[in-house]
């Protein structure tokens, strides 16, 4: 009976901006329509890897890196491995670990550690020399002139000797807390989407209503749905999973897929996938969501930010119609949608009603006139719900 049923999204009404509500840590406008791209020749984003410099002498005074990254290697495994420095070094590769790729201001914010750039000798210095970490910034790095440090991008390098040494140096509470009990990796190094992913969680975890936040890497479907709730995880229909999870204060947990792009018809096949999931695995056992964030590349002229948000909503559309969960658990009802304009119409401003996370679900019946049935109005994910099978106010 579901599966013929076509659903449409309930409208999403008019969104009023509070121009007083966040401070800008990332400029997402234009930082969403030139990173990681070329244009008229120039690389827009230089990549540093790690320096190879002789462990018994610093860097010499001709070496293309700025002073304040000059350091020797075996100064910053020594400054890396110090017990003056290991819990804020700790904070940093967790931080890492989960969000992959982060500004330096994302890292202070996340790991609550102040000037982790600044001064001669920073932090941050030890851990690029130390073979910790990998910059990287917008437009061309080491051209005379000042640049502020807070916009320089930071990303895991691939394991090494300086991270086994850190690893085999904590004790297991310490593990625990900077791992969570998984091994450490560097996969998924995808900058622009990597780095609105964490802004997204930042600004959540400080505005939204919710109990935290988790990263990628505790976001798999495998864990949210199956592990972690104690259920055995099946050899198919588990893999994938979002860029990060909300998880409501009363135990909700929204996982949370940042679309940029919807060429190759790849978005279908994940929302086919998460859709899947929910459809096989109820809510009451659960209490999973997923929520798709359009933020779309804005120099792409064949992909509006709006035709991205209507393909992204037919994908949802589609797959609810193939996998429409069960009577009272519908799949429409734990789907939603939500284009980063919206939500944030410019760097410094948000939506009035942030805290509830207004978005958009195809829980409208269309008719055979074509009217659309339903409430008509914005559902609110982060608003503490009266039931376990539904997450209206």
């Amino acid at each position: 009976m579901h599966t013929s049923t076509a659903y449409r999204f309930t409208t999403a009404g008019s969104l009023e901006a509070n121009p007083t509500l966040m401070r800008q840590r990332v400029s997402v406008a234009p930082f969403g329509s030139t990173f990681l791209t070329r244009r008229e020749g120039a690389m827009l984003a230089h990549c540093l890897v790690v320096p190879r410099t002789s462990s018994a002498s610093p860097q010499p005074t001709s070496s293309p890196h700025p002073p304040w990254l000059r350091m020797s290697a075996e100064d910053a495994r020594s400054r890396v491995l110090s017990v003056r420095s290991r819990e804020h070094v700790y904070r940093v590769v967790a931080a890492l670990d989960q969000g992959r790729t982060m500004t330096v201001e994302q890292i202070e914010a996340l790991t609550d550690i102040s000037k982790f750039a600044a001064g001669a000798r920073s932090l941050l210095s030890a851990m690029w020399n130390a073979g910790l970490v990998e910059l990287c910034q917008l437009g061309p790095m080491f051209q005379p002139g000042p640049r502020q440090r807070d916009g320089f991008l930071v990303r895991p390098t691939k394991l090494g000797a300086v991270l086994h040494e850190l690893e085999d140096q904590m004790s297991y509470p310490e593990w625990l807390s900077t791992t969570a009990g998984m091994p450490f990796d560097s996969d998924r190094q995808f900058a622009r989407h990597n780095v609105l992913a964490t802004e997204l969680g930042l600004r959540m975890a400080e505005f939204g209503n919710v109990g935290t936040v988790l990263g990628e890497k505790l976001s798999s479907m495998s864990l949210l749905a199956y592990a972690g709730v104690g259920d055995q995880v099946p050899t198919t229909g588990a893999s994938g999973g979002s860029d990060l999870t909300l998880v409501r204060s009363d135990g909700l947990r929204i996982a949370v897929e940042v679309a940029a792009s919807v060429t190759g018809g790849w978005i279908y096949d994940k929302v086919e996938r998460l859709v899947r999931v929910l459809h096989r695995r109820p809510l009451a056992r659960t209490g999973l969501c997923v929520l798709f964030v359009v933020a779309p590349r804005r120099e792409s002229v064949s992909q509006a930010p709006r035709e991205v948000l209507r393909k992204v909503k037919q994908d949802i559309q589609k797959a609810v119609r193939a996998y429409p969960g069960r009577h009272g658990d519908l799949t429409a009802n734990r789907i939603g949608v939500v284009s980063w304009a919206d939500l944030f119409p410019d760097g410094t401003t948000a939506v009035a009603d942030l805290r509830k996370l207004p978005i958009e679900r195809p829980t409208g019946r269309a008719t055979r006139t074509g009217r659309t049935c339903g409430s008509g109005r914005t559902s609110s994910t982060l608003s503490r719900c009266r039931s376990p099978r539904t997450t209206r106010e």
